[in-house]
């Protein structure tokens, strides 16, 4: 299976390799240099993020050389002929290519880990795809590495790259909202499952990261999930999971990737004490508002209730793609060595609130998150 290949191929270490030369992204000066990077994985996922280099190098945001590898060749071979990007036969020699500053990981989940480490260890800048790990204990030991070598860490939390999502903390932090009141988000798909992570590490994990990131929070208060198996024992095809934050907030989200009904479905809606938005995250330039609130009243010594409810308002923005604005991010935080918006920090939370939903899963119970995290 793909998965088991990627570990055969990838972890196993070059026997010709040269003793490795640990080299700090500092010694270059890559503001006054062209740099390369190599794509690694150009499957479902990473076809999208070659095609999005194609587009930079044509609008000549990224000047460098890029190079694909897979350990299925002719699929990047075709992704080469395509965009005519060169190849490398083996992780080993994208390694050991003192020309490449940075490398992109695409690959399944259970890889992240070990391909990451390799890749800072040999001094390269990392991107890699969410989960940022299977394991929070490895994701701050990247974290450390990635400081030691002086190197910039991203992870891929595209929807922090959302038009419709920055618009609307743009307007909750100019109170617009009025006081977040609960978010609910669903998203549904019906597709063949993951060989190695369910859906809290697939889907949830991106609803944790919108849900810390629209209320300005590291993490929840408390976690409850429910997780639910039919297909395989060991990973969740459906999950349900629901969050409390400071000041009486509520998260919550149901994800599955079981429902035929669907081809994707990606919904958030947050309601305020003012307005309520509405997103679907499929359209990352739109936002719908309804302003439309409950007030209270007392009117002799009794508690009344009065609705106002005004038209929806459609909110259109500019078109930018996220996961364009994601990789141009990256090639900035490269380029001028500065932190990336959803760097290794932002990645773990992310991983560790998975851990922690799981658990609750499994035990049965809320978790309380800063008995947790120290």
């Amino acid at each position: 299976m793909l998965n088991s290949v990627f570990k055969k191929n990838l972890e196993q270490k070059d026997k010709n390799m040269k003793k490795k030369e640990f080299i700090k992204c500092s010694d270059f000066n890559l503001s006054n240099m062209v740099w390369d990077l190599a794509i690694v994985g150009c499957g479902y996922w990473g076809k999208n993020i070659v095609r999005v280099f194609s587009e930079l190098r044509n609008e000549n945001i990224f000047l460098g050389d890029i190079i694909l590898f897979d350990v299925n060749q002719d699929r990047a071979k075709e992704l080469s002929n395509l965009y005519k990007f060169n190849l490398a036969q083996s992780f080993e020699e994208i390694l050991i290519n003192k020309k490449i500053s940075s490398v992109l990981i695409i690959t399944p989940s259970s890889t992240h880990y070990s391909l990451s480490k390799r890749a800072l260890e040999a001094g390269k800048n990392v991107f890699v795809e969410k989960p940022f790990t299977l394991d929070s204990n490895k994701a701050k030991e990247l974290i450390k590495l990635a400081k030691e070598m002086d190197l910039t860490l991203m992870v891929g939390m595209i929807f922090r790259f959302h038009q419709g999502l920055l618009e609307l903390k743009k307007r909750l932090d100019l109170g617009e909202f009025g006081k977040i009141l609960f978010m609910y988000g669903t998203k549904f798909g019906y597709s063949v499952p993951n060989e190695d992570a369910g859906v809290i590490f697939t889907l949830a994990i991106n609803d944790f990261d919108i849900y810390c990131f629209l209320t300005g929070t590291e993490y929840p208060e408390t976690i409850s999930a429910n997780r639910g198996s039919f297909l395989r024992e060991d990973l969740e095809e459906i999950t349900s999971i629901c969050l409390t934050y400071p000041e009486n907030i509520h998260g919550y989200f149901i994800e599955s990737w079981l429902v035929p009904v669907f081809d994707r479905h990606r919904m958030m809606y947050l309601v305020g004490t003012n307005k309520t938005a509405v997103i679907d995250y499929l359209k990352p330039n739109e936002i719908d508002i309804y302003d439309a609130k409950i007030k209270k009243e007392i009117l002799d010594d009794r508690m009344l209730f009065k609705m106002e409810k005004n038209p929806m308002q459609k909110v259109i923005l500019d078109f930018k793609e996220p996961l364009k604005e994601e990789m141009k991010h990256f090639i900035t935080c490269v380029t001028n060595k500065e932190k990336s918006f959803s760097d290794g920090i932002v990645g773990y939370r992310a991983v560790k609130m998975c851990e922690l939903a799981l658990k609750s899963a499994k035990l049965g119970k809320k978790i309380i998150v800063k008995d947790e995290i120290g």
